[in-house]
């Protein structure tokens, strides 16, 4: 036996075992990183940006408290609506029409774009003794549980609470139109036989021939909902979303 080749043909033999192992393992740790990005975090993993600059609210000891970007600007109070509107199909039968205050904030253009962004912070005390004939009963059978607002499947709603102790129901698509989605935030506060309700939203309005719009609906057929999940332009609006969690999450109020 010749030992030259037989030892040269063991080495040669090894290296191509050692390089086949190799290839499979890095295989196998790719295909792992990759799943593992394509996963959605769980909620306990989504943190507020840390580049956005936060600011505390509260204008007196009888108005909601939250924390906002400060990149939008001032709260501006604004005296609600009182008269029930004679036709609203197009929000979602949670969304309050009328209400007493309004802590709102100017319009956010989004960048080199003419789409833009509403929202605010809606206050009303409902009165279980003085129902209107505009969502008061919905809104009353929510508040008091008689009413599971998760058995009603036209509407995505889901319970949501805070740290602070307030509890609801909260909805991605507050709206109905294709042209605007809406988030919303419906809390409940319970006190001295008074029921409080506040209602942060949050609307993101496509303007006409915008890029938001052309992206919308060229590369995904008008579907709002899939665009703003997937959508190149959708990022700054999914930015906006975010902050606008951690707002109405922030939310404090005690009906003093």
């Amino acid at each position: 036996m010749n030992l030259r080749k037989f030892f040269i043909g063991r080495g040669i033999g090894f290296m191509v075992i050692m390089i086949l192992a190799l290839l499979v393992g890095g295989f196998y740790a790719l295909n792992s990183y990759i799943y593992k990005e394509k996963q959605a975090p769980e909620s306990a993993d989504v943190l507020p940006n840390q580049e956005t600059k936060y600011v505390a609210y509260k204008s007196s000891e009888y108005s909601p408290e939250f924390v906002y970007p400060k990149s939008w600007g001032d709260v501006v109070i604004k005296e609600g609506n009182k008269t029930c509107p004679e036709e609203d199909t197009y929000r979602t039968v949670e969304t309050l029409s009328v209400f007493d205050w309004e802590y709102s904030f100017s319009e956010i253009r989004l960048p080199n774009s003419d789409s833009m962004i509403r929202t605010g912070v809606r206050l009303y005390e409902l009165d279980p003794k003085n129902l209107n004939t505009c969502g008061d009963e919905f809104l009353y059978k929510v508040a008091t549980k008689e009413l599971d607002p998760r058995t009603i499947s036209s509407v995505m709603l889901q319970p949501v609470s805070t740290q602070s102790g307030l509890s609801g129901i909260y909805t991605v698509e507050a709206s109905r139109l294709n042209t605007e989605s809406r988030r919303q935030y419906t809390f409940f506060l319970n006190k001295d036989s008074r029921i409080y309700i506040l209602q942060p939203y949050m609307s993101f309005i496509p303007y006409f021939d915008s890029p938001e719009l052309k992206e919308m609906e060229g590369k995904f057929g008008g579907d709002m909902r899939n665009y703003l999940e997937k959508g190149i332009t959708a990022e700054n609006v999914r930015n906006k979303f975010e902050e606008f969690r951690v707002m109405s999450e922030s939310l404090k109020f005690s009906g003093e």
